[in-house]
């Protein structure tokens, strides 16, 4: 009954937009961010004419046409080990960039679109970059051809915007 309590009291203390789902005993050596072995992010992008007023805090509305299969191609290409520093904040102080994807892949409705993305650790803003690149390309305005030269050049002017934080959402985590 102590870890219902626990799941409980906690939930009691946090924002209604965040929620524990459950509690486990962890030994002295954990570290909630070093610990992990994969984290899942997903970007959501709203298709529709209007973003409905329960949705629009949490994604980005884009009605620009887009290129599904280009978008599709230009994915494929993160997956795998590669340095990172091109979709990264500029100002990050982590010198070692070089992340896995395990998983890169969009899910599509009429409505909404999901960029969904596991990896074994992310940089700051590398989630929303690598998402405003994808979409810079279903636009036209990159190429998927482009995506090696990019991450090559190891160069953040190169990569699309990053996207706002909204629209981005931490989904699990993995120990």
């Amino acid at each position: 009954m102590e870890r219902q309590a626990i799941l409980w009291g906690a939930n009691a203390l946090l924002p209604l937009e965040i929620r524990i789902l459950s509690v486990d005993e962890a030994g002295p050596e954990f570290h909630a961010r070093r610990s992990a072995r994969s984290k899942t992010y997903e970007y959501r992008v709203w298709r529709g004419a209007v973003v409905s007023p329960f949705q629009y805090r949490y994604v980005y509305a884009c009605r620009y046409p887009l290129f599904e299969e280009a978008m599709d191609r230009g994915t494929a290409h993160f997956i795998g080990t590669h340095d990172f520093t091109s979709f990264c904040a500029t100002a990050t102080e982590i010198e070692d960039r070089t992340r896995t994807i395990y998983e890169a892949k969009w899910d599509r409705s009429d409505e909404e679109w999901v960029f969904r993305i596991r990896g074994n650790g992310f940089l700051q803003y590398m989630v929303r970059t690598i998402s405003g690149t994808l979409l810079q390309i279903g636009r036209g305005r990159l190429s998927e051809d482009q995506l090696p030269e990019i991450s090559a050049a190891r160069d953040r002017r190169l990569a699309g915007p990053s996207l706002p934080a909204h629209g981005l959402h931490l989904v699990e985590v993995e120990y």
